[in-house]
């Protein structure tokens, strides 16, 4: 059982790792999907408003206003101004050359290359400065609040060298810290200026974006940790209430078989080697069965009193009562039952009055002083308090026996638990007795609790609240 539980156990871990794996994987694709759209948005919000920018009519009267020398003629006069003998024909012929030649330049520069960075506008010598840049990220930066953007994004302008300007980055560029450089856009080719965008801590974005999967999928796990979690429990639990209750059908074979094996041997031995005719061995073998079967109707007795599936569906028979003469009652009993050499000290006030179920508030009683008087050594010492106070009443069962481990504080109330000793099970019983006591005390809607060190006894309280009285 214990490995079929092991591989159960590591069966359903692997399924739920695997689970998660599979979620992480998909989050993780849609995050990378919803991150380049993030960044797409951003780059065509960037080219639209440098394209507005250039193109309003302000800017293109400013560009209008500055002379443009497309044919050479402002060079060419310029300098037969000062170099009267040079021929202006061939002047010409060598700027249309040399202007030719550098459209060439920019023709062979960028062939190929028209995908891997945003269109630059129409090659244009534009006269683009810090305001310029200012003014596009303050434009920029409402196009994509007017979107719902959340994340920052700022607006750079660098100025590269002629080796760099046509390798441009094709795509965006995740930096170290998380940041995002989108694809820059050629302003000023004659410059080599360049512009793009950078996009601050853009995770917020893209969670915000998928915050729909991210929901679902947080949910769907917990969901699958909760199922997962319980079943495992519940097959730990099962687990142990299989061991717990083979524990308890050896101890109650060996329990059994103990009274019926010594009445059987007082018999044979009346039988067999005349202790009829001898009326003292008679009388004492007499005596000895009929205190075994003593022993063993009162351990079919509680067996039948310990029905768990009875106690679960036990509807109360409520009386009043007096619960100090009752525990009084139990101790009597208990000192006539007892072997040992014991001392019983009933501490409380005298009447407190309950309405419970009787019967099994005595059970309850006498299962506590059953338990002290067997786990004492030879001299028993037990304090029992009654209190009562305005809205409560509690008992408190003291003794100085051998005491309960920390780890086992909680498993004592479990049904066929029994504090583990190897193999040998020097104090005899089947591991109900405190299971009982819990239940009928919840059904009362009290509460159990003990205090407990090795070596130095048990401390166990009762607290039954007055509301049932």
């Amino acid at each position: 059982m214990l490995k079929k539980y092991k591989i159960l156990t590591a069966l359903i871990v692997l399924i739920w790792l695997g689970i998660v794996v599979v979620i992480s994987i998909w989050l993780y694709g849609i995050y990378k999907t919803k991150q380049e759209a993030l960044v797409s948005d951003v780059e065509r919000s960037l080219f639209n408003t440098v394209q507005s920018y250039l193109q309003s009519e302000e800017r293109i009267k400013e560009n209008n206003s500055r002379p443009f020398d497309r044919d050479g003629t402002v060079f060419i006069t310029e300098v037969h101004k000062y170099y009267p003998n040079v021929d202006q024909q061939k002047l010409k012929t060598v700027w249309d050359s040399l202007r030719n030649e550098r459209k060439g330049y920019w023709s062979k520069r960028f062939k190929g290359r028209e995908k891997g960075r945003t269109p630059f506008f129409m090659l244009q010598n534009l006269d683009f400065g810090e305001s310029d840049r200012a003014e596009i990220a303050a434009q920029l930066d409402t196009s994509l609040k007017v979107k719902g953007m959340i994340a920052k994004v700022n607006v750079n302008m660098v100025t590269v060298d002629d080796d760099t300007v046509g390798v441009g980055r094709r795509r965006y560029e995740v930096m170290p810290d998380g940041d995002i450089q989108t694809r820059p856009i050629l302003i000023n080719p004659d410059e080599n200026l360049l512009l793009f965008a950078t996009i601050k801590r853009p995770f917020i974005d893209v969670i915000w974006r998928m915050a729909l999967q991210a929901t679902m999928s947080a949910i769907l796990i917990l969901a699958l940790i909760a199922i997962f979690g319980y079943l495992l429990y519940t097959i730990n639990r099962q687990n142990k209430m299989a061991v717990l209750r083979k524990s308890f059908v050896n101890n109650m074979t060996h329990e059994l078989k103990t009274p019926v094996a010594t009445v059987m041997a007082a018999i044979e031995a009346v039988q067999r080697y005349g202790a009829r005719d001898d009326k003292e061995k008679m009388a004492r073998y007499l005596a000895i069965s009929h205190r075994e079967l003593e022993h063993l109707s009162r351990l079919i007795e509680r067996v039948l009193q310990l029905d768990m599936d009875g106690v679960h569906n036990l509807v109360l028979d409520k009386v009043k009562f007096d619960l100090t003469l009752l525990m009084q009652q139990c101790i009597d009993t208990a000192r006539l039952s007892c072997p040992k050499q014991m001392s019983i000290d009933l501490i409380a006030d005298n009447p407190i009055s309950y309405f419970g179920d009787r019967s099994h508030i005595k059970n309850v009683f006498s299962n506590l002083l059953d338990n002290a008087i067997k786990y004492s050594p030879e001299e028993v010492d037990i304090i029992v308090h009654i209190q009562e106070t305005e809205d409560k009443i509690t008992v408190t069962v003291k003794d100085h026996g051998l005491g309960i481990a920390e780890k086992y504080k909680n498993d004592i109330f479990d049904m066929f638990f029994r504090v583990p000793a190897g193999n040998l099970h020097p104090v005899k019983g089947f591991g109900l007795g405190l299971s009982y006591v819990r239940l009928i005390v919840d059904k009362h809607s009290g509460s159990i609790a003990v205090q407990s060190k090795p070596g130095a006894g048990s401390t166990f309280k009762i607290t039954l609240p007055k509301l049932s009285v």
